[in-house]
């Protein structure tokens, strides 16, 4: 099948109209965009699908024109009226990005269907991961792997990440490990060298160490044996050029379909400047906040949004620096003027902890800067545990009950305003926790708590100890918590808190500090704890679709027998930067 490029559209000049696309086309490809700018809005005027959606790339871009997300949103959507994929494809990312137009990942989703329907293989990707994600819609992973596979076999590299994803964590594909390697292997050789490759580079090593040598060589084989299997788009001519209907092949201009945000252009060095000083202070890298997006600042960007769960890009959005925002608030830090979410403008005001001209001292790789505790929670090996232990981290790992050594554990979902997040471990568990059902807690009922403070202090076997509830809210009669006197320190943080039949009945959270609340009252606090309940926990577990038990209160256990269960569930979430 002879591959037609959806952006490549150099037309025969059989007319003035396909002449002047021509040179437009041909312009952008040598970076002469005044020209390009000159040759192609008339054109797209007069109504050339393919001329307007290349007047919205040069505004979106800041290229020949002054860059303008509204304006390239306007081009974009005439264009992709007229059905023309790529238009399609890259207004879906405005909308999902909330650019130039209100973010709105429904009216996305349906742009980038339309765009994958007629075979654009960004367009297939961008679809996939709204699926997989449940952005714009219901989760179906089932629906996900189907776009993921058909942008894959046409070797489009963020297709190929994906579906080796899918197959590595058995999500709407049977669990194939070999399958994830070679899929993570074609992904990695494609990627330019950049935070995308890198992270395909890391899931093809991580899923390389799961294999036999010789399932290594037969997932080799399978990779260099691939071939890429273009689709023929079905391309709608433009009323006003004919000829439009008859792309030929030809060398691409210069990032003119998006499967994210691909370029820097229009965001303000203060933006870049602000999100450094932000990703700095939750503890990345970013280099000196000199407001350059630099390889260092991509990196440190790449490693934030795969912790939040963003498309990895290593680029700013109005998404991104929106969750920056929200992570800094929710870890204490000082975050003046909430800007719209719709631009999320930084002020420069916002510093890092530490000189913006010092950078971090170098290590051959990460270290574990902090833990807490987790509870497995399903059969597949979810982890539930709370977002602040894992905020900020590069990497996630947790150590199995029983397990010499701690492993790496993806991040599924979260939700910062609840403090809770869902984590994965790569395999199975053998034991996980149930849900009390049935009768409510009440205040007076005695309670154990497990988990893992103090690491690295205390001792590294799981902790246990007792206490009662005291109350049935939080602080400010916060109806989400449970106020405990069971005594909980650092480290705590996302274990069980458990009834005497061994069913959890909370999420330990926090302690109050009794110091501040010494200044403010004279009196020291004694035992007073919280955890966050479980009809909290399981409305988020819910949403997610996770397939967690429940059981009905049983025979009354001594706490000594709860603590040997839970040691069966509970584990610790190690923090690495």
């Amino acid at each position: 099948m002879k591959r037609v490029v959806w952006f490549a559209i150099l037309l025969s000049i059989c007319s003035p109209a396909a002449a002047g696309l021509r040179e437009g086309v041909v312009a952008m490809q040598q970076g002469d965009y005044a020209t390009a700018w000159r040759e192609l809005r008339p054109l797209s005027e007069s109504g050339d699908a393919a001329a307007q959606y290349y007047v919205g790339l040069l505004h979106a871009q800041g290229r020949g024109t002054a860059q303008n997300d509204v304006e390239a949103a306007k081009w974009y959507r005439r264009s992709a009226e007229q059905g023309f994929a790529p238009a399609q494809n890259n207004l879906g990312v405005l909308y999902n990005t909330g650019l130039g137009v209100g973010e709105d990942f429904a009216e996305a989703t349906n742009l980038f269907r339309r765009a994958a329907d007629q075979g654009l293989a960004a367009a297939q990707s961008n679809l996939a991961r709204q699926l997989a994600s449940g952005r714009g819609g219901p989760k179906n992973a089932a629906e996900a792997a189907k776009w993921f596979q058909r942008a894959a076999k046409q070797g489009d590299p963020n297709g190929q990440n994906g579906l080796g994803a899918l197959f590595a964590n058995g999500e709407g594909l049977p669990k194939d490990n070999v399958q994830a390697y070679v899929w993570f292997n074609l992904a990695a050789a494609r990627f330019p060298a950049g935070p995308a490759r890198d992270q395909a580079v890391g899931n093809r090593d991580r899923v390389a160490k799961l294999l036999t040598p010789a399932q290594r060589a037969q997932g080799q084989q399978i990779a260099a044996a691939f071939q890429p299997q273009p689709e023929t788009p079905a391309v709608a001519a433009a009323p006003a050029a004919p000829a439009a209907s008859a792309p030929r092949p030809a060398t691409a201009a210069p990032n003119p379909v998006l499967a994210a945000p691909s370029d820097p252009a229009g965001v303000s060095a203060d933006q870049v400047r602000g999100a450094q000083a932000l990703l700095a202070a939750l503890g990345y890298d970013p280099g000196v906040a000199d407001g350059t997006l630099g390889a260092k600042t991509r990196a440190a960007i790449s490693a934030f949004q795969e912790r939040v769960a963003l498309p990895v890009d290593g680029q700013i959005s109005a998404p991104l620096l929106a969750r920056l925002r929200d992570a800094a608030t929710a870890a204490g830090l000082n975050v003046p003027g909430q800007a719209s979410r719709s631009t999320a403008v930084l002020p420069p005001s916002v510093r890092p902890q530490q000189p913006a001209t010092q950078e971090r001292p170098r290590t051959a790789g990460p270290t574990m800067t902090g833990s807490g505790s987790g509870i497995v929670i399903s059969r597949d090996g979810h982890i539930l545990t709370n977002n602040h232990v894992i905020l900020g981290c590069q990497e996630i790992r947790a150590r199995p009950p029983g397990a010499a050594a701690a492993v790496p554990v993806a991040v599924v979902a979260f939700n910062q305003g609840d403090d809770l997040a869902l984590l994965k471990l790569p395999s199975p568990a053998p034991g996980y926790a149930r849900f009390r059902d049935g009768s409510t807690i009440r205040a007076g009922e005695d309670v154990v708590v497990v988990g893992y403070p103090l690491r690295g202090l205390l001792s590294s076997d799981a902790s246990v100890t007792t206490g009662a509830v005291s109350a049935l809210s939080g602080l400010r009669d916060d109806a989400r918590y449970l106020q405990i006197t069971a005594p909980v320190q650092p480290g705590n943080s996302g274990g069980p808190l458990l009834d005497m039949s061994g069913s959890v009945v909370g999420v330990v959270v926090s302690k109050l500090n009794a110091l501040k609340i010494a200044q403010t009252t004279g009196d020291i606090p004694q035992n007073v704890n919280f955890a966050i309940k479980t009809t909290t926990a399981r409305k988020f577990l819910d949403a997610n679709r996770v397939p967690y038990e429940t059981a009905r209160g049983g025979a009354e256990m001594r706490a000594a027998d709860i603590g040997d269960l839970a040691k069966g569930f509970t584990l610790s979430v190690e923090c690495w930067k």
